[in-house]
């Protein structure tokens, strides 16, 4: 199980939770003691607060994941370039392995367009605008928002096909093209 699936589990375990004290199968007795004395109410709203935090976390948690994930792919795919004897490529290649982590995002993304599916592509970078919301403090109008099973879904999406895509080694044959204006 990948670690972008994985990590669904645990909002599924407080969700559970959630609904069985909403239907009284826990009881208040069943509350730790840092809670004693607040109302039902106020516990279900706590709740619910707390799995929307939860949820907002997975969020970004997801997205770490990905980009983790999709840098390990670019990286395996830089790699698998072969090394030329044109000093230039071999210079970036060495410079795209040691800076891709730093690249932006939303450019890296682009560079997918007509490869991957643009509606795909676009989902992503919206996961990111709600991503970058959660995290930078909820300070501009909130993008399109995501439920941390929406956003698995778009992000293993994209790393399927993007692993797919990589692993015709399109990139290895465009870069080592002696046709290629860049020699």
């Amino acid at each position: 199980m990948s670690d972008l699936k994985s990590m669904n589990i645990h909002r599924e375990i407080l969700e559970k939770g959630f609904a069985l004290f909403v239907s009284g199968v826990v009881k208040e007795t069943d509350i730790p003691d840092f809670l004693a004395g607040q109302t039902k109410a106020d516990l279900q709203e706590l709740l619910r607060e707390t799995m929307k935090t939860l949820e907002e976390l997975m969020i970004v948690g997801l997205v770490s994941r990905f980009e983790k994930e999709m840098f390990g792919v670019i990286e395996a795919s830089i790699r698998c370039w072969p090394d030329e004897q044109n000093q230039f490529r071999m210079n970036l290649k060495t410079y795209m392995l040691t800076k891709f982590d730093r690249w932006n995002i939303e450019d890296l993304l682009d560079l997918f367009k007509g490869s991957l599916d643009s509606d795909l592509v676009g989902n992503v970078k919206n996961v990111y605008k709600y991503r970058n919301w959660i995290a930078h403090g909820k300070k501009k109008a909130m993008p399109t928002p995501y439920l941390p099973k929406q956003a698995e879904d778009v992000l293993c999406r994209f790393l399927e096909e993007f692993r797919a895509s990589a692993a015709t080694k399109e990139w290895a044959i465009s870069v080592s093209n002696p046709n290629d204006p860049l020699v």
